[in-house]
Order: structure tokens, then C-alpha cells, then sequence
């Protein structure tokens, strides 16, 4: 699954394109890498997000979903 729809899809951005402005921008990386919008993730990558007020989020992938899942289902996705 490409990571900013994984990241849409865990209720970690709140929409796609956020997910993508946020890649760009260089405020994902997987793995300790920079990851672009397309980047395929898989379970077990480690998601490293920094915010604007310097603060670093990093989530494991416990799970890479079919399809969109309701709020509380989304964050079985990942792992804090």
C-alpha cells in the first residue's frame, strides 16, 4: 500500500492529500529514510513523523488494511 494512503487510512493525516503535502515536505520518513507519497509500506516499517512544533511521532505498522476501516479500527494499525 503507498504510504500516504496507509497514512490516511490510520487516521494519521487527516485526508490523502494532507498525507502527500506532509511526504513532500519532508516530514515523513520509513525506516530513518525521506519517503515520498508513493512509497510502498509493508508490515513492520517504522513510520517517523515530525510535526511543526519539532516534536518526532514514531508508529510501527502492525497492519496494512483493504480498505478504509472506522476511527477505532485505524489505530489498531499501528503501534505508538
Amino acid at each position: 500500500m503507498r504510504l500516504d494512503v496507509w497514512l490516511d487510512v490510520a487516521c494519521v493525516c487527516k485526508t490523502r492529500t494532507a498525507a502527500q503535502r506532509a511526504c513532500r515536505g519532508g516530514k515523513i520518513a520509513v525506516n530513518g529514510v525521506r519517503a515520498k507519497p508513493h512509497r510502498v509500506v509493508t508490515v513492520g516499517d517504522l513510520v517517523a513523523i515530525t510535526t511543526g512544533d519539532r516534536q518526532r511521532r514514531e508508529l510501527v505498522i502492525e497492519a496494512v488494511p483493504e480498505q478504509h476501516l472506522g476511527k477505532a479500527d485505524a489505530r489498531t494499525l499501528y503501534r505508538d
